[in-house]
């Protein structure tokens, strides 16, 4: 992204409400805390797909780059590909690299696809990759050759010198590569794990299972529905949050008995007397927030971000963006992904657009005040396929990326947390379009970003 479109970009951003927010940055509301639990939270590392249990998506300590010249580029530490295993015939691999989540010491990532060889050879490639966070070069590799569980990577999870991968079973890894675990669930994974220092949680096709951390054995298993395709749980205290679809369930910790259940989805523009299926869950103190899933946003559908009481389930507020007036297609707006939770504020991808509403269009970065709902600030973000938002102190970070490996369509959008003004851009260059579906990371100073053809970090040089 040039010069010229970075100004666009800050030109494009605006403040609104602010007469009706000004609790938000007075502090009158209460502010939720970072997700932290004893026995969940690290500040050194980024566990899971949503940082903490929680799924706050937010490092409140992470150094983060700033932009390093007038035309707003952030700085790039470096850009990783994994390594093929030694094989005759020269192999290539087609696949997908899974997000990176780390334990402080490492980074880890899934590689999964299918190898292939100038004798028209294939065969499985799943792969576990420890890279060092500094230098971007591979510790060490392991295979666990079970097959992706989604049909693609899965992004693993750390907990208690383990790492937790998803594949058509259950594995944990030690820090050394070696296994040290494996289970098969009752049924298929539909999303990441999430872990706390005793136990695993797997979001499946037919509800959520509880597993021990220490060996795997099964301590409970519901099946209240399948959970949203690639999402996961939220855990908190004594309750498992899971969607299940378009509902929201709360389910005991202890034991996996439903608490409650909510329909939190919205009415489809795809499809009439329908509604869209809801993403991950992130919880704060009194309130659980869910968005539309990624695939509403790949569809073109409409998406609420609504805000639901922890105890009870109960709605409390429900934010949707106003779609634009053109075209002569359905209107579509929505709110999609795992949103930010900082300082009283969810920061999330939305999307406002007519017209065909499959066109990638009009996304945009919103701030939405977690005591009520309203609006704080709205920027735009790209013209082309948001992905995912993460934050670390004052600022949040949008990967974006097109069809094309086109540099202007992928890239890394920074914006300041407390009034959407832009901090930078950052390029994936000669690494491809950044994956779609596939989370971005804070990993201590640098956000680490998959690609389709690896990872890039950007950052100041650890040297």
């Amino acid at each position: 992204m040039d010069r010229r479109q970075f100004l666009a970009l800050g030109g494009a951003s605006t403040v609104v409400g602010l007469a009706g927010c000004s609790d938000v940055f007075d502090g009158g509301d209460t502010q939720p805390d970072d997700g932290a639990q004893t026995d969940t939270d690290d500040a050194a590392g980024w566990r899971s797909v949503g940082r903490t249990p929680r799924n706050h998506v937010y490092h409140p300590t992470a150094v983060t780059p700033q932009s390093s010249s007038s035309n707003g580029t952030l700085p790039r530490r470096w850009g990783w590909q994994p390594s093929l295993p030694d094989a005759d015939g020269d192999p290539t691999f087609t696949g997908q690299i899974s997000g990176v989540v780390s334990d402080g010491q490492y980074l880890y990532t899934v590689v999964s696809g299918t190898m292939f060889r100038s004798n028209n050879e294939t065969s499985p490639l799943n792969t576990l990759f420890a890279i060092d966070p500094a230098s971007g070069e591979t510790v060490w590799r392991t295979a666990f050759n079970d097959g992706p569980a989604l049909g693609s990577a899965v992004t693993p999870a750390v907990a208690d010198e383990r790492i937790l991968l998803v594949g058509r079973t259950l594995q944990a890894f030690r820090r050394t590569g070696e296994r040290d675990w494996r289970t098969t669930p009752a049924q298929v994974a539909t999303g990441p794990p999430v872990a706390t220092d005793a136990d695993v949680y797997l979001p499946t096709a037919g509800g959520v299972e509880c597993r021990t951390l220490a060996d795997g054995s099964e301590r409970w298993t519901v099946s209240p529905g399948a959970v949203s395709r690639s999402s996961t749980v939220a855990v908190a205290e004594n309750t498992v949050y899971a969607s299940l679809g378009n509902e929201v369930v709360a389910l005991a910790r202890a034991d996996g008995t439903e608490r409650w259940r909510t329909d939190a989805g919205t009415e489809s523009a795809l499809r009439p007397g329908s509604r869209t299926p809801v993403g991950t869950p992130v919880v704060d103190d009194q309130r659980v927030y869910v968005a539309g899933g990624f695939s509403a946003a790949l569809n073109g559908d409409n998406a609420a971000l609504v805000a639901l009481d922890r105890a009870s389930g109960d709605e409390l507020w429900r934010y949707r963006p106003e779609p634009s007036a053109a075209g002569d297609g359905p209107q579509v707006a929505g709110v999609y992904g795992l949103p930010v939770l900082v300082d009283g504020r969810l920061l999330a991808i939305a999307r406002t657009t007519g017209g065909d509403p499959t066109g990638y269009s009009e996304f945009g970065m919103v701030a939405i005040n977690t005591a009520d709902g309203s609006e704080i600030w709205a920027s735009a973000l790209s013209q082309t396929l948001a992905t995912s938002v993460v934050g670390a102190s004052d600022t949040v970070y949008a990967g974006t990326g097109g069809a094309s490996d086109e540099p202007t369509e992928n890239a890394l959008a920074a914006f300041d947390t407390a009034d959407g003004s832009p901090v930078g851009v950052g390029e994936t260059d000669g690494m491809g379009g950044i994956s779609r579906g596939q989370p971005v990371a804070v990993v201590d100073d640098a956000i680490v970003v998959p690609t389709r053809n690896g990872l890039v970090a950007f950052g100041e040089s650890a040297e």
